[in-house]
């Protein structure tokens, strides 16, 4: 869907009621189509980019502007009457809405924007449990304090994805609505 949606909105814009139209099969979509299609896709999305409430990092992805892409979805199904993006940690939507984290701050007070499955390998790490998190620990870039570099890593990549979804978000003004409204859009980003 993500390859027909970036040639779509190479033609026009996104901003376009969407209608889905079947090869096969002649007939006019009232809209229940699109919803339908809307509705699959977000849900592809949370399974695929979003695992466990927490965007997976890509650096592909960012640099295809996939995130921004996965951003106009989302702004689209909401203003045209799809589903809600309800696939996000409560954490996450919080990094969505204030993707300024200071990474400077203790370590515990970082934790504290950690999902459960973050916060599990940390722990896990934390327990001594280094021989089967070595990938994990150099992919997070270690160079001091194992649990400080895998959290700031952690953090920093998620605001760097979040970032890219919301350039996305300006759709409809989207972005706006979440970052002005937070606790309005709350309901709508997180997992049910």
């Amino acid at each position: 869907m993500l390859s027909l949606w970036k040639r779509a909105v190479a033609k026009v814009s996104p901003e376009n009621v969407i209608r889905v139209n079947f090869l096969v099969e002649e007939g006019i979509d009232d809209g229940a189509l699109a919803k339908t299609l809307l509705t699959s896709t977000l849900e592809d999305i949370g399974k695929i980019y979003f695992p466990e409430g927490s965007p997976k990092f890509s650096t592909n992805d960012i640099h295809t502007g996939t995130y921004q892409l996965l951003g106009e979805v989302t702004a689209v199904s909401l203003a045209q009457g799809g589903t809600a993006p309800n696939f996000f940690a409560a954490c996450v939507f919080d990094t969505l809405v204030n993707c300024d984290v200071d990474f400077t701050a203790d370590i515990s007070e970082l934790e504290k924007s950690l999902t459960k499955c973050e916060m599990e390998v940390v722990n896990s790490i934390r327990q001594g449990d280094l021989s089967t998190k070595h990938d994990i620990i150099l992919d997070h870039g270690y160079t001091g304090p194992i649990i400080g570099a895998v959290v700031v890593s952690m953090l920093s990549r998620r605001a760097l994805v979040l970032k890219e979804l919301r350039k996305g978000m300006k759709l409809y003004g989207l972005a706006d609505i979440v970052l002005k409204y937070p606790a309005a859009a709350r309901s709508a980003f997180l997992i049910d």
